[in-house]
């Protein structure tokens, strides 16, 4: 979708990447918070079509992706994360899901390829929440 804004620190994203990657392999023991919230914004998520694609924008460990493997026109998944270890947790978790290690404000994928997005307690580690609406859009 577009490159990375000059203004965002590579270093400060690599240091976030680096922590979550370090608790990927216990983060679920301590995640009750985010499991509810998840929870709760499933509930908003309305998947129109059979064959959409629907991006877990800061999909962690992938605690998403099977409530949208469960719908009953289940779309095609993405999965993207800052780390990639969070990445290898989601891809154990649903194996069809297809997993990007990548940034929510520079998003690797083309102008309107995706149907949705959904995202979990993830936006707030991005530095330019203009530049990332902007992604988004």
């Amino acid at each position: 979708m577009s490159t990375q804004p000059a203004n965002i620190s590579p270093s400060y994203k690599q240091k976030v990447a680096v922590r979550f990657s370090k608790a990927a392999q216990t983060y679920d023991d301590y995640a009750a918070f985010q499991a509810v919230v998840l929870k709760q914004l499933f509930t908003m998520v309305h998947v129109a079509q059979t064959g959409d694609v629907w991006l877990d924008l800061g999909a962690g460990t992938g605690r998403a992706l099977p409530l949208f493997a469960n719908v009953d026109m289940g779309p095609n998944l993405l999965a993207v994360d800052l780390s990639h270890s969070m990445l290898q947790q989601a891809q154990a978790r649903l194996p069809e899901a297809q997993c990007i290690c990548g940034d929510a404000e520079a998003l690797p994928f083309k102008d309107q390829s995706l149907d949705g997005i959904f995202s979990s307690l993830a936006l707030q580690w991005c530095l330019d929440q203009e530049a990332l609406f902007k992604e988004l859009y």
